[in-house]
């Protein structure tokens, strides 16, 4: 008998989505989920997913997808949406909610422009690729997948943080620049975003801030190259009250070059700003994020670090939503 069904689109992570996810992928932390739940909606483009709900609202199902526009085995055409995951509650199964939810991803995968939804399963789960079939999904082919560690990059480990000094002021200010303009310029560079970048990074700006004894940097430097930093201040009352009491430092910047990133300078930077906070007793850090940033969204609740609310940023006549996110010290 077919339940009496709702799908429900998820745009922010929830204690459901949570359970159905762990559920789904046991072997994968919480903190895993929390920070790729927290990825994927920042980018409704390009992941979808949805909650089935039961007529007494009990969630019962879970289905992800995705846009993939790299080769999809099998597929004949790019972009593919891809189901990422599927999930149904054990005493909810072959009554169709999967096919309900299936349905509802390729609805979306078509008005995304997809011609294909594509999906996989493990070569021994039997069950999985018996549901597949059973949802009108085509085996293609079988592989055996094979990975071979690689030795660090030269270099890698030589990478030393040290405090800066009113010598880096100029470097520290075309570093910043750099990254700012990585991250918020890919489109280009507009008046407001060339004003932004003056005012915040130009060497006399950065000289002064080095001054500033409420202010210290931590600089990442290999060969006499500096590759990123953060810039933290204290004292630094937080924005919303919901941070908590204490003393407070914030993490102003922790900028990295793109090209160094995913190696652990961005962790080892954000871990020495926050020794240090703790060494002068403050009881927590804060830092807002910007909240198109899904990489820094994901990377912070990684970490550890609380999702407290929203505050704006403004430069010139534009205003952009930022989330504040706390991590206590003691």
């Amino acid at each position: 008998m077919t339940p009496t069904l709702r799908l429900e689109p998820l745009h922010a992570p929830g204690d459901e989505w949570l359970a159905l996810r762990g559920a789904l992928w046991p072997d994968t932390p919480g903190r895993e989920h929390e920070a790729e739940m927290a990825a994927f909606v920042t980018e409704p483009q390009r992941y979808a997913q949805w909650l089935a709900r039961a007529g007494d609202g009990q969630a019962i199902g879970l289905a992800e997808a995705s846009i993939r526009s790299d080769y999809v085995t099998g597929c004949e055409t790019s972009p593919v949406a891809f189901l990422e995951g599927l999930y149904v509650a054990p005493g909810w199964r072959r009554r169709g909610v999967a096919r309900a939810l299936v349905d509802e991803a390729a609805r979306w995968g078509a008005a995304q422009g997809c011609r294909e939804l594509a999906s996989d399963a493990l070569l021994e789960n039997s069950t999985s690729h018996a549901v597949h079939r059973a949802l009108g999904f085509a085996e293609t082919e079988r592989t055996v997948a094979f990975v071979r560690a690689l030795a660090a990059a030269p270099g890698a480990a030589d990478v030393r943080l040290r405090t800066a000094t009113a010598a880096d002021a100029a470097t520290l200010a075309v570093l910043g620049a750099q990254v700012f303009l990585e991250t918020y310029a890919p489109a280009g560079v507009r008046a407001s975003l060339a004003a932004e970048v003056l005012a915040q990074h130009a060497p006399a700006v950065v000289a002064a801030r080095l001054a500033d004894p409420a202010v210290q940097f931590v600089v990442a430097e290999r060969a006499g190259h500096l590759l990123g930093f953060a810039e933290a201040r204290c004292p630094a009352p937080p924005p919303l009250a919901a941070a908590g009491p204490g003393p407070a430092t914030e993490i102003v910047r922790l900028y990295v070059q793109r090209a160094q990133q995913r190696r652990g300078l961005g962790r080892r930077l954000l871990q020495a700003a926050l020794d240090e906070a703790a060494r002068r007793g403050d009881a927590l850090a804060w830092l807002t994020a910007w909240e198109g940033n899904g990489q820094a969204l994901a990377f912070y609740a990684h970490l550890g670090w609380r999702d407290i609310g929203a505050v704006d940023y403004a430069f010139g006549d534009e205003r952009y939503g930022n989330r504040v996110l706390v991590h206590r010290l003691r």
